[in-house]
């Protein structure tokens, strides 16, 4: 299994070290297109789309088991009603920092509606900073 991961679950990040330190089989540095946004609460949300660049990694799993943690730390469930959820789990076009296109990919994106909720802020670098 693999995810596209852009803020605490980044490698160095919180939620890293908690979920998938000791499961991921590897991880690799890569973009997509979207919008970040700080939301001010120690965690970020993403948009997709546009032109500028979200930098992540990809995580890489051996197995499966890991989806229902994930699901659960980003406040997802697939047959809740989209207004219910924090983030939605979909697939992206994620590519490698060269653009070679890594294919499409499980992230986790904020709706506009969510994104509301929060006095948030852009992050034009499109990268969410652990420190």
């Amino acid at each position: 299994m693999q995810v596209f991961v852009y803020g605490t679950l980044k490698p160095g990040g919180s939620y890293y070290q908690l979920l998938c330190q000791n499961k991921e089989h590897s991880f690799q540095k890569a973009k997509l297109y979207g919008s970040l946004y700080d939301l001010g609460v120690g965690y970020p949300a993403i948009q997709l789309g546009g032109s500028n660049w979200v930098y992540g990694y990809v995580l890489n799993f051996v197995t499966e088991e890991i989806r229902s943690d994930l699901d659960a730390l980003e406040g997802y469930e697939k047959n809740r009603p989209i207004s219910d959820n924090e983030y939605q789990r979909v697939r992206a076009k994620v590519y490698a920092l060269n653009g070679s296109s890594l294919g499409e990919i499980d992230t986790y994106v904020m709706e506009e509606a969510q994104l509301q909720r929060y006095k948030w802020r852009k992050c034009p670098s499109g990268e969410w900073d652990l420190d």
